[in-house]
């Protein structure tokens, strides 16, 4: 079997090497989702992998081997997904982890329904040769089976975007960028293939869905690295977080604000974005030092140059299993009673004078 590398051979090649590398980085990072999301890019790697040798190969049977093929990451890429997007959003309660093996059945079928199509001809009823500008291309006429098993796929696709829009709605600063970035670079790969499936494509039988992982890879490296994705994820919060009006902030066990309350930005109006931000550079030392000796105090500060009292607690998180996770701060603004108290305090001292 001999292949010959092409124009686009060597697209899809760096785009599955683009892949791999992304995904291996993401592995190493220890926040929810980094697992299914480096999944899903060793999917898309598997996949661009198959899509050049396909491209190389000269004669029909061997590009049929390679497609069918390039089905386990095809398949496995939208079930990554949700899962990606359940576990970054903490939405896990929403499907039990037990049940997450459900989701890979229809997959699987789909996956042995490619591979012995020739005994049943319900995947793909046709498959051609023609000549296109990038060399001998192979042109799918879809079966019934190919049809259903690609209505599940984005069936998932689907889910995952309503929870990942949900959850851009629903935060804010940091993780709303994040968010975004990663509807973005999951979109151009899915409108890609939406290209390749429908009579619009200006290349018959030319897959533009693995050439659009090239920018998938690119946002989510840049994700990574300017916005922490997988390093700083969304917490679960509850209704009373969310109406308290104490000012609190959740860190992480790096002092980095991983989560603030409505209450937290209007007490910090003039900070601008306060996740990611850390604990140190955000309060005043005076405060910082309390929490270094340990204590819950009341203080009076200069916030910025205005003297202003703060009731300040700390409250230390634990996981459970890895000891401290970070801490939960609380800041009450209470200057209105401290100047409160000073005027009784002259006007007793002018009643007794």
């Amino acid at each position: 079997m001999d292949l010959a590398f092409t124009t686009v051979s060597f697209v899809y090649l760096d785009t599955a090497l683009l892949a791999a590398v992304v995904a291996i980085f993401a592995m190493r990072r220890r926040a929810p989702g980094a697992l299914p999301l480096a999944g899903l890019l060793f999917a898309a790697a598997l996949w661009s992998a198959a899509e050049t040798a396909e491209s190389m190969a000269p004669d029909l049977a061997t590009k049929i081997l390679f497609s069918k093929i390039s089905h386990l990451g095809i398949q496995a890429l939208p079930v990554f997904f949700l899962i990606f997007s359940m576990l970054y959003t903490q939405r896990t309660s929403a499907l039990p982890v037990r049940r997450w093996l459900w989701l890979w059945l229809i997959p699987a079928l789909a996956v042995i329904a490619a591979a012995t199509n020739d005994a049943h001809r319900l995947f793909w009823r046709e498959v051609r040769l023609i000549e296109s500008p990038f060399g001998p291309e192979s042109v799918y006429v879809h079966g019934p089976l190919f049809w259903i098993f690609t209505a599940y796929l984005y069936l998932m696709i689907v889910a995952a975007t309503v929870i990942l829009v949900r959850a851009a709605v629903k935060n804010r600063d940091l993780y709303r960028r994040q968010v975004v970035i990663v509807l973005v670079a999951a979109a151009i790969p899915w409108l890609a293939n939406v290209l390749y499936l429908s009579g619009a494509n200006p290349l018959p039988g030319f897959d533009w869905t693995p050439l659009a992982f090239t920018v998938t890879g690119t946002l989510l490296a840049w994700a990574m690295y300017r916005f922490y994705l997988l390093d700083l994820a969304p917490v679960a919060r509850t209704a009373l977080f969310e109406h308290i009006t104490d000012a609190l902030l959740v860190t992480d066990a790096q002092g980095r604000v991983v989560d603030a309350n409505p209450a937290a930005y209007t007490f910090f109006t003039a900070d601008g974005s306060l996740i990611g931000r850390s604990i140190e550079n955000l309060l005043p030392p005076a405060v910082t030092e309390t929490f270094s000796a340990g204590a819950q105090d009341t203080l009076v500060i200069a916030w910025p140059g205005v003297p202003r009292q703060v009731d300040v607690q700390r409250t230390p998180l634990s996981n459970g299993k890895t000891g401290s996770s970070g801490q939960l701060i609380s800041l009450r603004d209470s200057t209105e009673r401290m100047r409160m108290e000073e005027s009784v305090r002259q006007s007793e001292q002018r009643y007794r004078t």
